[in-house]
């Protein structure tokens, strides 16, 4: 994986990973924040809510109580009880009660329904101006209801008939005589909750409302439509008086619930709010925030990814260039299109690549001229003791009067020198062997020995250039080597054809073969022999080497000798057509 695959591997987690981190702890906190706020909120409403229903539950508690001290109920007891009392002060009395009782009506605007006076003594029952008696039986039931409820003229009582189809709530108190503080009478407020209810409700499409009984009777809900078979009223009666925050299931749905005592009467006002209708807002928050981090990671990532680019993009070019530079191509240069850093890199980089090339050209050059002088050099190493010996004879021989054998000596010898003289390095494989057999006759003649040259060359291959004095050399080893038996007739046969992309030349002697280790002693130096045999001091070794300098080190030559069995000599060389494809091959 490049660089650049790593680091885009690498900076997408860094950057998506952080954000969702981020986001999603601002989603929770504003959550949570969210949630506290609302559950503050519901808590401040329940209470609100409250204290206005005490307001006029505790406006009718009052009111109760001061009627019960009323001095028009007094004075209509007192003159009831008179026996001079004639009818018409009777409905003057009963006027001023029922003024008394249509005020206190009219002041609560129909929140109380009905108000009722019985008095227990005389079976009277009054209801706004309208008198009328009831029976024993009936007077001894409210009695026992009165010793139920264990009413006092002290106090009041608020009464929930869960029962009652109509007129549910009433609030009851004793009125009693002014002397001896006797129980005469009972007060009776019918309470119509529909109607004083809705004014204090805050009723929303997220909240509900509860008044309720210390028994868990409701009193009102402001929905008006509670299923009671799915409310979980143990959860609801098990709250406390005083709560908030708590967590109550109606079907489906969790609610907050809100615990407010009423200050007046024992009951309670519980608040439930839809959690999910107050946080239904922050729901798709999540998805939001998924969103806007995706979209701002996108956003960053291409950000960072066009500076990535901008720095990652001469690094690359940079790069290449230096990696086809080490694969050879000497000439390619990068860039110089920058004027920042990199631009003064690349800029290096081309200063380093042109002395690298100047270099390597100056080597090149430098190794040529070596080679070209070393080359020279072996081939101009002509033997003065053989030249010098050669002439000895022809000075003999001429003193002799044998001057045929003077110019058979001669003519080769003037032949070699001529080739030695030649600025030509090399000639074609039939004029080498040429040479060989004008080498074979000089020594012919000097040792008067009968040495005898066979030679197997196709065209192509005698065509084929070589450097000059390459198979010579074979051709004295094989004369000092091989021939040291006189009873051996010398042969020295030359084969060469061309196979494929190579040209194979072989030279093989009869004479009586070499060791291994006189391979290896002959491929190393030459000694061992009168150096008066010697035409030149090139020697074996220096006939690979030359193979070698002049075409590459995978062509040279292989011995393969057993002793009494000869010596042949393989030379591998490359099979150039013409002198533009041997350059190639240099």
């Amino acid at each position: 994986m490049s660089i650049r695959n790593r680091f885009l591997a690498l900076l997408l987690p860094l950057l998506l990973v952080p954000m969702l981190i981020i986001g999603f702890s601002s989603y929770r906190q504003y959550r949570d924040s969210l949630e506290d706020r609302s559950k503050a909120s519901a808590q401040t409403i329940a209470q609100s809510q409250m204290e206005r229903i005490d307001g006029q539950l505790g406006m009718m508690d009052t009111v109760i109580t001061q009627l019960k001290y009323s001095s028009n109920l007094k004075n209509y007891h007192s003159f009831r009880s008179s026996p001079d009392i004639d009818s018409q002060t009777n409905y003057r009395m009963i006027q001023y009660v029922d003024v008394e009782l249509n005020g206190i009506l009219n002041n609560f605007s129909g929140s109380i329904r009905e108000m009722g006076l019985i008095w227990l003594d005389s079976n009277l029952y009054f209801q706004r101006g309208n008198a009328k008696a009831f029976t024993a039986a009936e007077r001894d039931k409210i009695c026992e209801q009165i010793e139920t409820l264990k009413l006092t003229p002290n106090e009041n009582k608020w009464i929930f008939d869960a029962e009652a189809d109509a007129n549910p709530v009433t609030l009851v108190t004793l009125f009693a005589n002014g002397y001896n503080s006797q129980p005469i009478g009972v007060i009776v407020f019918w309470i119509d909750m529909n109607s004083l209810m809705p004014r204090y409700y805050n009723k929303t499409a997220s909240q509900r409302s509860l008044l309720m009984t210390p028994e868990g009777n409701i009193v009102m809900d402001s929905w008006r439509e509670l299923d009671s078979a799915l409310c979980p009223w143990e959860d609801i009666l098990a709250l406390p008086n005083r709560c908030s925050g708590y967590d109550v299931r109606i079907g489906n749905v969790l609610y907050w619930a809100e615990s407010v005592p009423s200050s007046v009467n024992g009951w309670r006002l519980v608040l439930l709010s839809d959690r999910d209708a107050v946080l239904g807002d922050v729901r798709g928050i999540p998805y939001t925030i998924f969103l806007g981090a995706v979209a701002c990671c996108m956003v960053m990532f291409v950000s960072v990814l066009l500076l990535f680019n901008m720095i990652y993009r001469p690094i690359r070019e940079l790069s290449r260039t230096m990696q086809r530079f080490g694969e050879g191509d000497l000439s390619i240069r990068a860039k110089e299109n920058r004027r920042d850093e990199f631009g003064l890199l690349m800029s290096k980089y081309n200063e380093m690549a042109n002395r690298i090339e100047q270099g390597k050209s100056q080597l090149i050059r430098e190794q040529d001229e070596k080679k070209a002088i070393e080359y020279k050099f072996l081939n101009a190493q002509v033997m003065p003791h053989f030249l010098m010996n050669t002439l000895l004879t022809v000075k003999v021989l001429a003193k002799r009067g044998r001057a045929k054998q003077v110019e058979g000596l001669v003519r080769p010898l003037i032949d070699l020198l001529r080739v030695v003289n030649s600025p030509q390095l090399k000639v074609p494989l039939g004029e080498e062997v040429q040479y060989v057999r004008n080498y074979v006759d000089i020594i012919k003649t000097r040792y008067q020995t009968p040495i005898t040259v066979s030679t197997e060359i196709t065209p192509e291959a005698a065509a084929q250039e070589i450097p000059k004095f390459l198979l010579q050399p074979l051709a004295e080893n094989s004369i000092l080597h091989g021939f040291v038996e006189e009873s051996i007739a010398p042969l020295i046969s030359i084969t060469a054809y061309v196979e494929g992309e190579l040209l194979l030349i072989t030279m093989a002697d009869n004479g009586c073969g070499m060791t291994d280790s006189q391979i290896a002693n002959l491929m190393s130096e030459d000694a061992g022999h009168s150096k008066s045999l010697k035409f030149s001091g090139i020697g074996v070794m220096n006939v690979g080497k030359r193979i070698q300098l002049e075409y590459g080190t995978q062509y040279g030559i292989l011995f393969e000798s057993q002793l009494g069995y000869g010596t042949k000599v393989l030379i591998r060389l490359p099979y150039l057509k013409d002198e533009k494809l041997a350059d190639q091959g240099k």
